[in-house]
């Protein structure tokens, strides 16, 4: 018996002494205090009727952004072509832990290849293609206690096994995406179960002016049952727009979802609205 692989590999690297190459140490440490009223730590002993409320206050990480620190860095390759990576960690700033379930570079770790005509190409842990064609038309750019992102854009909006891509041409914006597998050991894919846990999303967008609006899909095929690796299939379809005028841009958009079970049986169908200014 023959057996055969095939390997598609990218790769970054930085040359300090190379005038064309840039490494950029960034990140973020951002903490809160938070005061809730009426909240309750316990359990309801009925349907509809929560236990007694009481008052909370105390230190919460991330309040507009979660705090993390990175590394970004570029090669310039000749005619308009560039070599790109990032690795991006995330912690608590109120205890030090990681977060992302503990990972080293649990919020993007990703290579790739940009050319200045064609666009981008990366590979690796990074934003889906809806987080990124709305981040723009969200009032507090995914402000971590304030605006729910993961009912919003689903729980799959930064993903494992992605190849990504973005052009921009001119106004117009493209962007594209495809998860082999998201939080699947090893490789992504499993043997036999092509769509286990993938995803995939387009986006066009246009800024023009004072003037921006976008249009996105983006699907995600959670694995439903770990024996048979029968998935479901959690589909979303958004449209947002914003207006700039003087120092206040107002936005707000529209998500429609609808997420179907393994046997097509529909689990959730649900609307999303907002609207804001900054």
């Amino acid at each position: 018996m023959k057996q055969g692989t095939v390997f598609a590999v990218l790769s970054a690297a930085s040359a300090p002494v190379l005038a064309q190459s840039s490494i950029t140490l960034y990140g973020v440490v951002d903490a809160n205090i938070e005061y809730v009223s009426h909240y309750s730590s316990i359990a309801p002993t009925q349907p509809g009727f929560p236990g007694p409320a009481h008052s909370k206050i105390g230190m919460t990480p991330g309040g507009l952004s979660g705090s993390r620190w990175g590394i970004r860095g570029t090669e310039d390759l000749g005619r308009g072509m560039k070599a790109l990576f990032v690795l991006e960690n995330g912690f608590g700033s109120d205890d030090g832990k990681l977060q992302q379930g503990g990972r080293i570079f649990g919020r993007q770790a990703y290579v790739g290849l940009q050319s200045d005509s064609v666009g981008a190409i990366t590979l690796g842990r990074q934003y889906t293609t809806i987080f990124s064609a709305l981040a723009d038309f969200s009032p507090t750019r995914y402000g971590v206690q304030y605006e729910p992102i993961a009912m919003q854009l689903g729980l799959n909006y930064r993903s494992d096994n992605v190849i990504k891509y973005v052009g921009k041409f001119g106004g117009v914006t493209a962007g594209g995406y495809w998860s082999f597998g998201n939080g699947v050991a090893g490789a992504g894919e499993v043997a036999g179960q092509f769509r286990r846990d993938t995803g995939y999303g387009a986006s066009l967008s246009y800024s023009g002016g004072p003037f921006g609006a976008t249009v996105v899909y983006d699907q995600y095929n959670p694995t439903l049952s770990a024996a048979t690796g029968a998935t479901g299939a959690f589909r979303k379809v958004a449209l947002a727009a914003s207006y700039e005028t003087g120092p206040v841009k107002v936005m707000g958009g529209y998500r429609w979802g609808l997420n179907k079970g393994t046997t097509d049986a529909t689990l959730l169908r649900d609307n999303y609205y907002w609207i804001g200014a900054n």
